[in-house]
């Protein structure tokens, strides 16, 4: 019943949880999208650029697609 449902929920939630985790942790470490990360907040921070654009140039840069 209810019980169950909550639990689904957690357990769906704990999964987005661990994935934005892991994801974070994957692009920190590596070495070039750090790099272009701390210009690209330099750059956000300044107004220059989007952080929308600047998250999905990232993204992109990871999946090798940019």
């Amino acid at each position: 019943g209810l019980m169950a449902r909550r639990r689904s929920e957690q357990a769906k939630t704990a999964l987005w949880n661990e994935l934005s985790d892991s994801l974070l942790t994957a692009l920190r470490a590596d070495a070039a999208i750090a790099q272009k990360l701390a210009d690209y907040e330099v750059q956000v921070a300044a107004g220059r650029l989007s952080t929308a654009r600047a998250a999905q140039d990232l993204l992109n840069r990871f999946l090798g697609r940019g």
